[in-house]
């Protein structure tokens, strides 16, 4: 019972702390993404090698 608890809580714990985590990583995911696209469109720089 006590353990059942305690697993509780700790995936409670786990969970509200990933949730911003998650969400961060999403927008800068998206936003990354909305960055790269005009890059790869757009001819590359000269020493800008990838």
């Amino acid at each position: 019972m006590a353990f059942s608890e305690y697993a509780l809580a700790l995936s409670g714990l786990l969970g509200t702390m990933l949730v911003p985590f998650a969400v961060l990583y999403q927008m800068l995911r998206l936003k990354r993404r909305a960055l790269r696209i005009p890059v790869r469109s757009a001819p590359a720089p000269r020493g800008y090698k990838r």
